[in-house]
């Protein structure tokens, strides 16, 4: 998978059935890769971050240092090793998301804009608007 690595690392997962599996986990861009192994280079799967929220789900799930992914296909629950890298995970998905959607709307602001004159003079006398 092409792209910066915002982040990556293991992380535990929760499988459809509710069985915890161990994945790595590849952060670029608005897309969480994981595969079964470091090495990997094809992964299991991806979750899309684009119109997806994250918290924690420690109690929901009964698992230390839980975070649940709502994302429009599911939601997903991944465990970092920790709380301080479950905050950092939580952080580096927001701050990505943040990072994409500023990114989005500049270029969105840029081409509308540029459509526009850069400078518009109008005159106004006794014939009205020139």
């Amino acid at each position: 998978v092409e792209g910066k690595r915002e982040m990556e690392g293991l992380m535990s997962k929760m499988n459809e059935r509710g069985v915890w599996q161990e994945r790595y986990c590849v952060l670029i861009g608005l897309q969480l890769h994981y595969y079964k192994k470091q090495e990997d280079k094809v992964p299991v799967g991806s979750i899309s971050l684009e119109d997806a929220a994250v918290e924690s789900a420690e109690q929901r799930v009964g698992r230390r240092s839980a975070l649940e992914v709502f994302a429009p296909q599911r939601n997903f629950y991944l465990a970092p090793d920790d709380a301080q890298e479950s905050k950092t995970w939580e952080k580096a998905i927001r701050d990505n998301q943040m990072r994409c959607l500023q990114t989005t709307m500049y270029a969105v602001e840029q081409e509308e804009t540029s459509y526009w004159p850069r400078r518009v003079v109008l005159s106004i006398n006794e014939n009205g608007i020139q």
